[in-house]
């Protein structure tokens, strides 16, 4: 599944996918050990197809008492469990998950096993709000990889690092590192994902034309992938169309994202492609259709602990308050935001940051620059729960 080849076998188990269940069915009730050990082994198919039917088989054997005597069979369809749960925000049940997961396969002296749960471990603290901490454990998983020389493993540490924006030169260095390895690889998948964040994030900092080479090169690597892995791709020139004022054209790459995301059970990323609407939405002046889904995405956001989707939507909720004059209340959410944004280590992309500064510079404009300060203060001391009912109410 992450070999050149990996097509054909992504198609060899579709084929094979009803004797698959009547294996899984069998394991069930005759053979625990099996069950975990096909669940486990089934990961990257069911990421790649099928969320909930993942989730289903693999959470039948886990619960099933006696795999609690099987313990490392029990983590490996553990592990397939929480990457499962993450794309679903479930992100407490992973963090437990991880850690059970981790714990087990130090003990056992499994390598293999601990880089992956270190990685799981990782991506959980991404969305709940710690991305050092997320770097720390994909620092950790790259210096493992390397030591196993695992240059598939290695690419994919890579790949997570590049996620962390706080120094943008640095992530770009590790995404085209990654893509150097899983080009070496033939891992096609990973290849047009690792090229569609690289464009998303490229663009996002403002290089537009480094963004349109890589999402191109991400489209066509994911012609070898049946357009598996478009996610990225369908994003970023979601997002450049935006920024081209063509707004018809944005809503189609988006929404396209969304309908190919909701099929599979990708609930982190329906929602972000929903926020990301809302964004256009605003962009294109539809203030009414943008308060409605930016309020459906927080409250979402909110649910699952996704606190840098809840920087993300209260930024796009401010910017609306500004164009319906709530100014006092812009400008708390504000103050909210970049106290957020820099407590979890998220900072705003450039292009949004250049959105934003328009914005506090009309605010300043109409109350004057003592008024804005004073009420910026007093944004960054709200509570969670308080900001989300602030943007929630525009009260």
């Amino acid at each position: 599944m992450h070999g050149p080849q990996q097509m054909e076998w992504y198609q060899r188990l579709t084929a094979e996918r009803d004797n698959l269940r009547a294996a899984l069915q069998y394991s069930s009730t005759e053979d625990l050990k099996a069950g975990l050990s096909i669940s486990a082994k089934l990961v990257d198919y069911w990421v790649a197809s099928d969320y909930h039917e993942g989730l289903r088989w693999s959470t039948e054997f886990i619960q099933n008492p006696a795999s609690q005597t099987l313990p490392l069979a029990r983590a490996k369809a553990l592990m397939t469990q929480g990457w499962l749960l993450w794309s679903m925000q479930q992100f407490e049940a992973v963090r437990s998950i991880a850690e059970e997961c981790l714990a087990v396969f130090r003990s056992r002296g499994d390598q293999l096993g601990e880089y992956d749960a270190l990685i799981l471990m990782g991506n959980m603290q991404h969305f709940a709000g710690d991305i050092e901490q997320r770097a720390e454990f994909a620092r950790q998983a790259l210096a493992l990889a390397r030591s196993l020389g695992d240059d598939l493993r290695q690419a994919f540490a890579l790949f997570v690092m590049g996620w962390d924006q706080r120094d943008p030169h640095s992530a770009r260095a590790c995404l085209e590192e990654a893509v150097v390895l899983f080009r070496h690889r033939g891992d096609w998948r990973f290849l047009a994902q690792t090229l569609g964040v690289l464009g998303l994030t490229a663009l996002s900092n403002g290089d537009l034309a480094s963004a349109e080479e890589f999402l191109d090169e991400a489209y066509e690597v994911n012609q070898r992938t049946n357009q598996s892995a478009m996610e990225y791709v369908l994003t970023g020139r979601g997002i450049l169309c935006m920024l081209n004022g063509e707004y018809g054209q944005a809503r189609l790459h988006l929404q396209a994202n969304i309908d190919n995301l909701e099929k599979m059970g990708n609930r982190v990323g329906v929602l972000w492609g929903r926020a990301r609407l809302g964004y256009v939405a605003l962009r294109e002046g539809s203030v009414a259709e943008a308060h409605q889904i930016l309020l459906e995405t927080l409250e979402d956001f909110h649910i699952n602990g996704n606190k840098n989707g809840l920087a993300f939507a209260v930024d796009k909720i401010a910017s609306l308050y500004v164009m319906t004059d709530k100014l006092e209340i812009a400008t708390h959410l504000i103050g909210w935001s970049d106290a957020t944004r820099q407590e979890i280590g998220d900072p705003r992309p450039r292009i949004e940051q250049a959105d934003l500064d328009g914005d506090i510079a009309a605010i300043k404009g109409k109350i004057g620059t003592a008024a804005y300060e004073t009420a910026y203060t007093a944004g960054q001391a709200l509570t969670l729960n308080d900001a989300v009912a602030l943007a929630s109410g525009g009260k």
